[in-house]
């Protein structure tokens, strides 16, 4: 019998604390559960997670405890603040491959609200927030809106571009400063020269004028700016625009559902791909944004893009996320409150998506967690980028490119190594490269083996490989692509399993720092019981994996079934459906 205590749910000012104890079957597979609080306001609900504090095996050797704590601040719960309707809370629980909801409460601490213009009562299943006092909409005319962004963009632009005349004079003051002839904006303690001069200035400047000094800083102003001057231009009813700093060219998700439309005459197709981080981007593309973000009904995203969170969304703009990832596999966004580098609550990164697509109904919740949406708004339909998969012609073509490109491997078991990134990102991403001993593997596997290597575009110490029957991929090819050729994949924690379960691809998981990844970066299932295949520690028990044909492949189907609603080849043509409903309705 699974138990939730709430030990104490206390609302100050706008801040909750909610503290809870859980008490369930203990499973030694489980090595993270999730506890997570559904906030429900009218239609919408969203799932927070509250951080687990404990987990431990009781005494009894049966039954084991979670010991949960967050605060919550209430005015961010919702992307809109919480308005006169109540706020229902409820305990979800996730525990293996268990899911616990809707369970009875016990409330055995205080349940109150100190100097708050909030309330809060418990019942059986949950507990009800709700405002004191009647909440008031702010009411402006949108012409007098856009006028007070407009000048005040303004007028923050050009003391931005006054203020850079100060710069000489930060420059001498941060030499005088560095000859010890006054004190400067900074200490020189553990700076190097180049880094003194820098940081000085920099703070110098924002003391004076109260603004970052830098190109991006300068270029979300003018973003800015030029968003207030479109801010009331009319939206044009049957615009889409597809924007991304992923890609320069029409591949992926995107390729995809403009091949689904693109025929269609009644619509203004749009597009701005520019790969640049936002700070890289010309003026002239940033101008571009401006319109296209004011003026389009429909604007399709295929990753983060960071102006659509520097620049305020008109209600009648519907803004839709074609997220690249296929499945849930590791956490991500607000799934991480709490945690080392997760966001803070009044990050408002994704949170304007009206629209995000998942491959299966299974895993709406996580999506909607992670980018911090109300679940209604995550919708089910596959993702595009998959369709391929089961196009006989596109396999076929595919499979021909690659052994016109390397005839070597005709009649080879074609295993590829494609694991993901250590380390903190694009900066610091490597792989310990001797845990992978491609010339030892492919000598103990013998002649009918070849090996493509691919490594997560983030990896920074690849190596040069000169063997017969490898050949690294990381940079040249698309890893899709590469799958239709691949007969064994080995990885690790990357989600290109989800691919490789719709080729039934055999799959070896070689996870030889599973502990430190879950305590680190984590899940939304655990680990051992979720992925299709088998696992191993060790180069060697990955090798007498592959020689005794160990792949478990007995749970693919199972896995393909969990993570996908539809196996057809049509999530392009659902994403287009959707689309056209969201211009619709509004």
């Amino acid at each position: 019998m699974t138990k939730a205590e709430i030990k104490n749910v206390e609302i100050t000012d706008n801040l909750m604390q909610v503290s809870l104890i859980v008490t369930t079957n203990y499973n030694p597979l489980v090595r993270s559960p999730k506890v997570t609080l559904i906030f429900k306001m009218g239609e919408f609900s969203r799932f927070i997670p509250i951080a687990v504090q404990s987990y431990y095996q009781n005494m009894d050797f049966k039954t084991c405890t979670i010991v949960a704590e967050y605060v919550y601040d209430l005015e961010n719960i919702f992307f809109d603040g919480i308005k006169d309707e109540e706020v229902k809370v409820e305990v979800d629980i996730l525990y293996g491959e268990e899911h616990f909801r809707d369970i009875p409460l016990i409330f055995s601490g205080s349940v109150t609200a100190i100097d708050s213009v909030f309330s809060v009562e418990s019942r059986e299943k949950e507990f009800v927030i709700k405002r004191t006092e009647k909440y008031v909409e702010p009411k402006k005319n949108i012409f007098i809106l856009a006028l007070e962004l407009f000048f005040s963009e303004i007028y923050r632009f050009f003391v931005k571009i006054l203020g850079y005349s100060f710069i000489p004079f930060l420059l001498i003051d941060s030499l005088v400063a560095f000859l010890d002839l006054k004190s400067g904006w900074v200490s020189k303690n553990d700076r190097t020269t180049f880094r003194f001069f820098v940081d000085n200035v920099r703070v110098g400047y924002k003391s004076i004028t109260n603004e970052e000094i830098g190109r991006k800083n300068l270029k979300e102003r003018w973003a800015i700016l030029l968003s207030a001057c479109y801010s009331s231009s009319k939206v044009v009813a049957n615009r889409i625009t597809f924007l991304s700093n992923r890609r320069e060219d029409l591949t992926g998700n995107f390729e995809n559902i403009y091949a689904a439309i693109k025929d269609d005459e009644t619509l203004d197709i749009r597009m701005l791909l520019d790969s640049n981080p936002m700070h890289r981007m010309s003026f002239i593309n940033l101008a571009k944004f401006a319109k296209l973000y004011a003026t389009s009904r429909v604007v399709v995203i295929d990753d983060f893009y960071e102006l659509t969170s520097i620049v305020k969304k008109k209600s009648d703009v519907k803004l839709v996320q074609v997220w690249h990832a296929c499945g849930a596999f590791k956490t991500f966004g607000f799934s991480r409150l709490g945690k080392p580098g997760g966001p803070k609550q009044t990050n408002i990164n994704h949170r304007m998506y009206d629209r995000a697509i998942v491959s299966s109904s299974e895993i709406r919740r996580f999506y909607a967690e992670g980018f911090g949406i109300p679940i209604e708004n995550v919708i089910a339909t596959g993702i595009p980028r998959t369709d391929m998969f089961f196009d006989e012609e596109i396999k076929k073509q595919k499979r021909e490119e690659f052994f016109s490109n390397y005839p070597d491997f005709v009649g080879k078991k074609i295993i590829m190594f494609a694991p993901t990134f250590r380390g903190n990102g694009r900066l610091t991403g490597y792989y310990p490269m001797h845990k992978f001993n491609v010339a030892d593997v492919l000598e103990q596997l013998g002649e009918d083996y070849a090996i493509i290597v691919k490594h997560h575009p983030f990896v920074n110490n690849r190596q040069e490989i000169n063997l017969d029957r490898v050949i690294d991929l990381s940079v040249d090819s698309e890893l899709n692509d590469l799958l239709f050729v691949t007969d064994i994949l080995i990885t690790d924690y990357s989600s290109s399993v989800f691919e490789a379960a719709l080729l039934d691809i055999p799959m070896i998981l070689y996870a030889f720092d599973l502990s430190e990844y879950v305590a680190t970066r984590d899940f939304y299932y655990e680990y051992e019981t979720m992925v299709p295949g088998k696992i191993v520690t060790t180069e060697q028990e990955l090798i007498e994996a592959i020689k005794a044909s160990d792949f478990e492949v007995e749970k693919i189907e199972n896995f393909k079934h969990k993570f996908f609603d539809e196996l057809d080849g049509k999530s392009a043509t659902r994403v287009v459906e959707m689309i056209k409903d969201l211009m619709n309705d509004v």
